[in-house]
């Protein structure tokens, strides 16, 4: 918003500064310039932080053997998601790193990577997180490796579906997922580029069924990386979920979900899914609602 030329015509109007007699019109026009020139100020200032790893006012843990900058706890976390850039992000070890923490997160892109081993981007170790959904406004390319491990909870890669290319760590890999024993699908990262087994590393990934189709070679569980997406009804959430296991018609599994899964009891005349049901569909529509 260019507000040079109204300010000008409010100034130049008649001399009216210089002369003391600023008319009450003028100067609240005066007034409500600024006050938008404020706030336009500090919405770009919000807007984009710029930040580095080492950078003493992010506070990070550098690690003694090769000088790494790590996030190891939720204030950490707290400072590094308050970044839309940094040069590389290492979450390693971190007991408090919460999810709603990292739901909040602004980062927006990875700008390098990192001393001596080269990733980008690393999560490793984060009992709390469920989900990397919170990464959603990450894009762009990562110049370093990818490396998500050691993470008990995580079923998908959501969250990392905008990354449009991913370069290598100092050992050749581009990806590394390993030891996720509930990692079902890598389907988030299908724009990230084509990756060939030689830049893989996927390991002891027991649930990991769904990758994508631009990924060659056979992964160390035994299973072709391009295997389809399976699917199974998890009977506490009564929703199909990624899995090594099941069947390759989603809808399919839904319907399994509904008819021999879910348990409905009558709320308001209505047969709802609810954790304390007992009955099924057919049973609640006998007497609800009559």
């Amino acid at each position: 918003m260019n507000l040079a030329a109204p300010v000008r015509r409010i100034m130049n109007s008649g001399n009216a500064l210089t002369a003391g007699k600023l008319p009450l019109r003028v100067h609240l026009a005066l007034v409500l310039v600024l006050l938008v020139c404020s706030a336009s100020a500090s919405r770009i200032a919000a807007a984009a932080k710029v930040c580095e790893a080492a950078d003493p006012a992010l506070n990070l843990t550098k690690d003694s053997n090769d000088g790494v900058y790590q996030v190891v706890d939720d204030g950490q976390l707290q400072r590094i998601c308050a970044c839309t850039t940094i040069d590389y992000v290492f979450i390693i070890g971190c007991p408090t790193c919460s999810q709603g923490t990292l739901d909040a997160c602004r980062l927006e892109s990875i700008s390098g990577k990192a001393p001596y081993n080269r990733y980008s981007l690393l999560i490793s170790g984060l009992p709390l997180i469920t989900s990397l959904r919170g990464l959603a406004r990450l894009s762009g390319a990562l110049l370093g490796g990818l490396d998500v491990d050691g993470m008990d909870k995580l079923t998908t890669l959501e969250g990392l579906g905008n990354i449009t290319r991913i370069g290598q760590d100092s050992r050749g890999t581009s990806i590394a997922l390993f030891s996720n024993p509930k990692l079902a699908s890598a389907m988030a990262l299908s724009n990230a580029g084509n990756f060939t087994s030689n830049v893989l590393l996927i390991q002891f990934n027991p649930q990991l069924a769904c990758v994508p189709e631009q990924w060659h070679g056979i992964g160390a569980n035994g299973k072709a990386l391009h295997d389809p997406c399976l699917f199974s009804c998890n009977s506490t959430t009564f929703q199909c979920q990624q899995t090594a296991t099941g069947t390759r018609d989603e809808s399919a599994c839904a319907f399994q979900c509904a008819s021999e899964f879910a348990k409905f009891r009558c709320v308001d005349n209505m047969c709802v899914v609810s954790a304390t049901g007992h009955e099924s569909r057919e049973d609640c529509e006998v007497g609800c609602g009559h």
